[in-house]
């Protein structure tokens, strides 16, 4: 009787771990910029996201790593610029904008309109320009490139 217990037992645990779902990513890096205030700084990214593709600049740049403003008129605001082939987009980092609209966690804001930024995805070897206005640390997880062809160009005459 106590083997045929002991046998339902194990077999009760064992059904138990089998619906248990097990995630496990596989981040093989991570870069860290030390960020001071009132500074620009160029980030580029090293690493893809680990499921492939493009970081989304709230991946890039998390809100528990930078402080934000509170507006897009907020003169407190981290800017950012990211080259749109003729010239720079700009954006600031706030949890609120002038029309009342409040983000938890904060967001990047176009600076003209105030509207949350569409996606803005920053592919490994593409940088953005970031000015904060305290100091901050930056952390970004991904993985290596794969090994296959990338194309990169480069503008004559520009700074790419």
């Amino acid at each position: 009787m106590k083997k045929l217990m002991i046998a339902a037992m194990a077999m009760a645990a064992g059904a138990a771990f089998a619906d248990t779902e097990i995630a496990s990513a596989n981040i093989v890096g991570y870069q860290s910029f030390a960020i001071e205030a009132n500074k620009w700084y160029l980030l580029g990214a090293q690493f893809e996201k680990v499921t492939g593709g493009a970081i989304d600049i709230q991946d890039f740049i998390k809100s528990e790593d930078l402080a934000p403003g509170h507006s897009e008129n907020d003169s407190n605001c981290p800017q950012l610029l990211t080259y749109n082939g003729l010239g720079y987009d700009n954006y600031v980092f706030a949890d609120e904008n002038d029309m009342g609209d409040t983000f938890d966690p904060p967001k990047w804001l176009d600076s003209n309109s105030g509207d949350p930024a569409a996606e803005i995805m920053i592919a490994a070897g593409e940088s953005v320009w970031l000015f904060a206005k305290a100091d901050a640390n930056i952390s970004v997880a991904g993985q290596v490139v794969d090994g296959s062809a990338k194309t990169v160009t480069v503008n004559p005459n520009k700074w790419n």
